[in-house]
């Protein structure tokens, strides 16, 4: 029984480890959708702080773009625009990035983006 804790904590260390490892490197190409927009999110890492460009694409051929900071801590990410939108999300196993965009106004918006 022992043994079996043992391995199932080193086997959750490895894993976190890993989380960690994969969340020191976000900087790149980041795709996904929000409400019908596709989204084109350019990320560049400096040790825990992020920066980049986020693009939303309307349906009809609207482009919007945003330019954010934020930051890194293990599997934890988020970012904010100076208008007020900010974002709050965690990095999966699968290395996509999942958590809610909160909009200036408080209107909260689920986000899932893979790396391209």
């Amino acid at each position: 029984m022992v043994r079996r804790s043992m391995a199932i904590a080193v086997a959750m260390g490895l894993m976190l480890a890993a989380l960690v490892a994969y969340a020191g490197n976000l900087s790149g190409r980041w795709n996904g959708s929000v409400m019908a927009h596709a989204v084109e999110i350019d990320v560049n890492q400096n040790g825990h702080q992020i920066d980049g460009v986020a693009r939303l694409f309307s349906p009809f051929g609207k482009k919007t773009v945003y330019h954010f900071k934020g930051s890194v801590e293990g599997s934890r990410v988020q970012g904010a625009h100076h208008s007020g939108h900010r974002f709050q999300g965690n990095l999966l196993a699968d290395g996509s990035v999942s958590g809610l965009l909160t909009t200036k106004h408080g209107h909260k918006l689920n986000v899932h983006v893979f790396r391209r």
